[in-house]
């Protein structure tokens, strides 16, 4: 899996990241996002699989957008339901591990315990090298960051 950049992120201006009561300050901040490739034909991916095919451009682009969809209504969940900020990062991991789960037992003709394990193994060595992507990019995302809170705090003549 190769890392690409994708533009999605919501800083909220208060303790509560899910109150509505606070300044929303929307920040183009890239995360890391899979590459074009393609992928085994039977279903599992391996270490040189890419996730897009032939027709990456379109494939990524169409990625990020959904990123962008899905972010927005993680983020609407979580203020609905009231989500505690350190808990929705957990929820979406198990959520995210299940979905792979489900993905291998439909999608080889003889799931077993060890497919499924070597896939999850598969599926780990993706998310580690997506966080170690991020972690390259941390200095700049922070300092995205903080210049977009920076820009929407009112200036001395609108206090």
């Amino acid at each position: 899996m190769q890392i690409n950049d994708a533009d999605v992120a919501e800083l909220v201006d208060a303790r509560d990241l899910k109150s509505l009561d606070g300044n929303v300050v929307w920040v183009r901040v890239p995360p890391p996002a899979p590459t074009a490739g393609k992928r085994s034909e039977v279903g599992m991916s391996d270490e040189n699989d890419d996730l897009f095919g032939e027709d990456g451009d379109k494939a990524v682009d169409d990625f990020d957008r959904l990123t962008d969809l899905l972010f927005q209504r993680v983020s609407d969940f979580a203020d609905e339901e009231d989500v505690a900020d350190d808990i929705l990062p957990l929820l979406l991991l198990r959520l995210s591990a299940t979905m792979r789960m489900m993905a291998y037992a439909v999608s080889v003709a003889k799931p077993s315990g060890g497919g499924l394990k070597l896939d999850l193994d598969r599926f780990r060595r993706d998310a580690d090298e997506l966080i170690r992507e991020m972690k390259k990019d941390a200095d700049r995302f922070i300092a995205q960051v903080r210049e977009s809170m920076a820009a929407d705090e009112p200036g001395e003549d609108e206090r």
